[in-house]
């Protein structure tokens, strides 16, 4: 089946013989399981509580987040971020790399956690954060 031959590609299972091996228990009691349906399982969206969305990001990208949302549409430059993260004297700590790790950070959570909203960067403008 084609599924054998995906899973096979990418190393999930290797042949022996005649029989296929999984790469781990965990991955056979999930082929046994669904095996002979004839579609793969989707995967479902994951609603998060807000206590566990304060859990999966650290203060500084929630700062940025809460920021972020709070202008939700509206452009928000990189000054306005450092002023929030770094508060007074944050041009002597300003750091185009921290935010853009930061971002990035958060972009990756949002993905993993399936949060709606979206961060966009305009060039030369500054973060816009779009809700879905």
């Amino acid at each position: 089946p084609l599924l054998d031959v995906v899973l096979l590609r990418y190393g999930y299972i290797k042949k022996e013989e005649f029989s296929y091996i999984p790469f781990t228990p965990l991955l056979g009691e999930y082929l046994q399981v669904y095996e002979g349906k004839s579609e793969i399982p989707k995967a479902r969206k994951k609603h998060f509580k807000p206590d566990e969305i304060l859990l999966l990001f650290s203060k500084s990208q929630r700062m940025i987040l809460e920021l972020l949302k709070s202008r939700e549409g509206e452009i928000v430059s990189r000054d306005d971020i450092a002023k929030a993260l770094w508060g007074e004297g944050w041009e002597d700590r300003y750091s185009d790399w921290a935010i853009d790790q930061l971002l990035s950070s958060i972009r990756e959570k949002m993905g993993s956690s399936r949060m709606d909203g979206q961060i966009i960067t305009k060039k030369g403008e500054g973060i816009i954060f779009i809700p879905s």
